[in-house]
């Protein structure tokens, strides 16, 4: 008896012995600590009183499936302790034999707590990911729309100049390259990847251009208003900055490569 009694005691569960009639018969250290009455307080008071109103008819359901000896209870619910403050506890008791029940809880209300913070967290997760699902299918239909804005500007507005300017003197490798750069631009939005990542200046980038569409450094001196000698610095700046200087490729071909 002295054993079982020091095992009661020493329990960090809460154990109980009471009657199903709501009266506590035995309690245990932890489950005084808990509660922050004193046992002969809790004998006064008896655990019906102790039920949170929202939790009485839960817990009163468990208590008649007892009566009729079910099997071992599980279940939660929600008691006042002594400060006036809720704690919630996870029930597991035997079946009633003569309206006694054997039973022990656990305090589980911080596990609650970040049960719910962790779902808020996630729900809130939630909700900036469709936000952001949401603002990337805008951005998407913004560009699409940008794109075809800027073609249709092109084809009504600048290709019927070009074609004007065909039949004036104006050397038609020039129109070739504008109608070629218009092209590109409302192909793709976007500038050859290994110029992006070269660090070419806005005049290497533009003789870039040029180059890939045929031009030789003669007429871009003329076209760009510089000396020939500038254009063939540009191109030696251009070939250092993409690494293929010395390689032995012409730098109109490796821009066309993929």
């Amino acid at each position: 008896e002295e054993e079982l009694e020091s095992i009661f005691n020493l329990s960090p569960d809460m154990i109980c012995v009471c009657t199903t009639e709501g009266k506590f018969i035995k309690v245990n250290a932890a489950y005084e600590k808990a509660m922050g009455y004193t046992s002969t307080e809790l004998f006064e008071i008896g655990w019906a009183k102790l039920i949170h109103p929202d939790d009485v008819e839960v817990t009163n359901q468990e208590v008649e499936k007892q009566m009729k000896g079910g099997e071992v209870m599980n279940f939660v619910n929600r008691v006042r302790c002594k400060d006036g403050t809720y704690i919630m506890l996870e029930w597991q008791a035997t079946p009633a034999i003569d309206g006694i029940v054997y039973a022990t809880a656990r305090d589980i209300t911080e596990r609650r707590k970040a049960e719910k913070t962790l779902m808020k967290n996630k729900e809130a997760l939630e909700q900036k990911n469709i936000a952001l699902r949401e603002m990337v299918e805008q951005i998407r239909l913004e560009r699409t729309r940008l794109e075809e804005n800027v073609a249709a500007n092109v084809n009504e507005a600048l290709i019927p100049i070009l074609e004007a300017l065909r039949t004036n003197d104006i050397p038609g490798m020039y129109i070739d390259l504008l109608e070629s750069e218009l092209g590109e631009l409302t192909s793709s939005f976007s500038v050859n990847t290994k110029m992006k990542s070269s660090n070419l200046t806005t005049r290497e980038m533009e003789i870039c251009h040029m180059i890939e569409s045929g031009l030789a450094s003669k007429e871009i001196a003329n076209l760009l208003s510089i000396s020939t000698q500038t254009v063939d610095k540009h191109r030696k700046n251009i070939r250092k900055k993409l690494r293929i200087t010395n390689k032995g490729v012409g730098l109109a071909t490796f821009l066309h490569e993929p």
